[in-house]
């Protein structure tokens, strides 16, 4: 048994958006064309238009939104893991009828993953006993259920396939075994509509997961072998964006380059079939760690650990000696790709809430900053949909309207 943990990032990122506020780290470490670039854009706003979830009713109270979607016709789709179905609300934010329930069968689930809209179509997909992409129509009935291509090795993120239109797929193709203790790159791979490899696209690069050998007593008192896989924190990786569609993907990454005060990020945008739309380049911040910040970091894992591990001495020391936190932040922390192809990036380092927009040829165009609980899922023209926790951690979806 292989246990995977992360920094939880809201938990390793509380102290981050106080710290920076103070405005005094990395004021003359940072590159001044990365800052006049950033200072130069205008600074876009939110305003909300809707709220869903209610607490005092079974239809509108959300548990742990595992995707959402928006269909062409205003629909809106909300994944809920735990309770095995989609919830689907109208334009206006209304209850309408719950797609799918728990089971193995044609329109049922053992592990609802990520859900979308194809044409009219409700996709969904379920990796519990094999990995099955189920498709509904627009009232909620199963129209189809299709097995998703096998792959040489078990991966992680087994949840994370986009039907394409022309009945293939985009699938990731990481196993575990690749990406333990080195850098490792996780492409995208397109199968036709057989389930056939056809097409590996540009991927995500796994800065490689630390493992701790760990051993466990078993009920009738035996040991066995049960290593921690251990992600560290602020990784400098690279991040791909798909686009609903999803008719082309964004990948960003970290090249070499710069200088001490910025990190230069390459941009490529592409179809599914590998072609190269776009093409650009960016220099951003590079902005130091605050010690407190790297503590919280830490501290943060040594949580996450002390269950595994047996105890916190234990995990912190384990965590001492095999996992540290960089020097300066990565420059990004996650991107989002809306219809039309512009990009959203999520700037690491510059509290929790500044994100850049990027038109569809990559070029800069706005910042803006989100409120700091949320997190933008689905984005078309000026609107914005996410999640946003509430002072309890209670999800909401959330609809805003971006101002400019």
């Amino acid at each position: 048994m292989v246990s995977i943990i992360s920094v939880p990032r809201r938990l390793s990122l509380a102290l981050l958006a106080g710290v920076l506020g103070l405005g005094a780290w990395g004021c003359g470490e940072v590159d001044a064309s990365a800052e006049e670039l950033l200072a130069s854009l205008p600074t876009w706003h939110l305003e909300e238009d809707l709220r869903i979830g209610r607490e005092d009713h079974p239809d509108y109270a959300l548990g742990t939104v595992g995707g959402l979607a928006v269909a062409d016709d205003g629909r809106i789709l909300v994944s809920q893991p735990q309770e095995r179905a989609i919830r689907v609300f109208d334009g206006d934010g209304r209850f309408l009828h719950r797609v799918g329930r728990a089971g193995e069968g044609p329109g049922e689930f053992t592990r609802l993953g990520m859900i979308g809209v194809l044409d009219d179509a409700t996709w969904a997909v379920d990796c519990g006993g094999g990995c099955f992409v189920h498709f509904f129509d627009e009232g909620g009935s199963s129209l189809d259920r299709v097995q998703t291509p096998p792959l040489e090795h078990p991966f992680i993120g087994g949840g994370s396939y986009y039907p394409l239109p022309d009945g293939g797929m985009l699938v990731p193709s990481a196993s575990v075994g690749d990406i333990i203790e080195t850098a490792h790159e996780m492409p995208w791979l397109r199968s036709d509509s057989d389930g056939s490899v056809v097409d590996t696209l540009p991927g995500i690069r796994s800065p490689g997961l630390v493992m701790i050998q760990n051993q466990v007593t078993l009920p009738d008192g035996r040991t066995a072998d049960s290593p921690v896989l251990v992600m560290p924190p602020f990784p400098a990786c690279s991040w791909v964006g798909i686009a609903p569609d999803p008719t082309f993907l964004v990948q960003a990454k970290a090249a070499p380059g710069g200088d001490e005060g910025s990190t230069v990020v390459q941009l490529t945008r592409f179809t599914p079939d590998g072609d190269t739309v776009a093409m650009g380049e960016l220099s951003l911040p590079r902005r130091p760690i605050p010690p407190a910040v790297a503590d919280s970091a830490m501290d943060s894992q040594v949580t996450c650990l002390s269950g595994p591990l047996g105890g916190e001495e234990r995990a912190r020391r384990e965590l001492a000696g095999s996992v540290g936190v960089p020097d300066h932040y990565p420059p990004l922390r996650t991107l989002v790709v809306t219809r039309e192809g512009a990009s959203w990036l999520a700037l690491e380092g510059q509290g929790e809430t500044r994100w850049l927009i990027l038109d569809p040829s990559l070029a800069p165009l706005a910042l803006v900053d989100l409120p700091p609980r949320l997190e933008p899922l689905v984005i078309e023209q000026d609107l914005l949909w996410g999640i946003e926790l509430d002072e309890f951690d209670v999800p909401q979806v959330v609809k805003y309207r971006v101002g400019r």
